[in-house]
């Protein structure tokens, strides 16, 4: 069964309460191509709903499935609200933040939807120089940071 259609006009968003579901996008040929596979506490609607945009995936179901879907008022209600207030609280922050000063408001505005909140406890090494694997971008909102840097001699120094 289809629930959701490429191209159709979105309504509803979708939360999958039990069963399996597969996501599929239109390649450059036209064919359909699984993109993403859904289990139970996965969702997805909620950017034809947010951007007033055409539904950007089809969505099969793979088994019996059950979903807790919510209408678009409701999902702007719920789900936007909390996103209003989160980008209230953090566009201020993020203007007062030197490196971002290029970027205009719009971009901001996509950041502030990425940002992921993370509380460290003290004494506790975020990222390690010539460390790889770190992929993530920190901006300190509150509190300090020390930063120390392995000189040439293989010491560490603090450097802030």
């Amino acid at each position: 069964e289809v629930l959701m259609e490429e191209g159709a006009e979105g309504d509803l968003f979708y939360i999958l309460d039990q069963g399996n579901a597969d996501i599929y996008v239109l390649n450059d040929e036209g064919k359909q191509v699984m993109v993403r596979e859904c289990s139970p506490g996965d969702s997805f609607g909620e950017l034809a709903l947010m951007y007033n945009a055409a539904r950007n995936a089809t969505i099969k179901a793979r088994t019996e499935i059950s979903c807790w879907c919510m209408d678009r008022e409701s999902f702007k209600y719920v789900i936007l609200g909390g996103s209003i207030k989160k980008q209230k609280k953090y566009m201020g922050f993020l203007d007062s933040v030197k490196i971002l000063d290029t970027m205009d408001k719009a971009e901001k505005m996509k950041l502030v939807d990425a940002l992921i909140p993370r509380k460290v406890q003290l004494g506790t090494e975020i990222v390690r120089q010539g460390d790889g694997s770190s992929d993530m971008f920190y901006i300190v909102e509150q509190g300090a940071v020390e930063v120390f840097q392995t000189n040439r001699e293989g010491k560490e120094e603090l450097v802030n």
